[in-house]
This record gives C-alpha cells, sequence and structure tokens, in this order.
C-alpha cells in the first residue's frame, strides 16, 4: 500500500512538468519558419554547405599532437567522429590520412 501512495505522489509532482514542456509546433520569438525561406536556398546545394555530408576528413591540431577524424554531418557541418593516437612530437608525422572517395583513416 504504501508503495502506491508513492506512485500516486510521485505521478502529482511529475504531472505539472508534463503540462508544462514546449511543444513541437511552439516557435522561439524572432524565429524565422521554414515555409518563409521556402525557394530561396536549395537544401541539396552543396554551395550552401560547409562540407558534403557523409564525407570525412583528417585532422590534425597545429603545434599539438593530437589528431582526429572528423565527420560531415546531415547539416552540412564537420563534426568529431574519432581520435587517432597522439604524434610523438609536434613536428612528427600525422597519426591519420585522407583516403579515396571523401575517406579518411587514423594509422
Amino acid at each position: 500500500m504504501q508503495l502506491i501512495n508513492k506512485f500516486m505522489a510521485l505521478a502529482l509532482f511529475l504531472a505539472p512538468l508534463g503540462l508544462a514542456a514546449p511543444t513541437n509546433d511552439a516557435s522561439p520569438a524572432g524565429a524565422v519558419s521554414a515555409a518563409s525561406i521556402v525557394g530561396t536556398v536549395s537544401v541539396d546545394d552543396p554551395s550552401t554547405l560547409g562540407c558534403k555530408p557523409g564525407a570525412y576528413a583528417c585532422k590534425c591540431g597545429w603545434g599539438g599532437k593530437e589528431c582526429w577524424l572528423e565527420v560531415c554531418n546531415a547539416s552540412g557541418r564537420w563534426q568529431t567522429s574519432a581520435n587517432c593516437r597522439d604524434r610523438s612530437s609536434p613536428n612528427g608525422p600525422e597519426t591519420c590520412r585522407n583516403g579515396p572517395n571523401d575517406t579518411a583513416y587514423c594509422i
């Protein structure tokens, strides 16, 4: 019986949080809707993207030992995919390589 009372108290406590949650159709003040910019920019136009989605790249920190792989996400922005082993020195050879067809790999 005490367990049921605790569940009921928890449900009553959490109910206002669920009712106050934002909905998908609520937009922040000053936001521009997608409908207002339809036709102005093509989503598939590669010139509007920072990179080609699905592409990988080898990156190494300038003056540092770290090397990593980055992947281009669906939004056309680079994000870290994997960390490669550290270089032996800041001027040492890179520990990743760019391959064919927008691929990259750690060595």
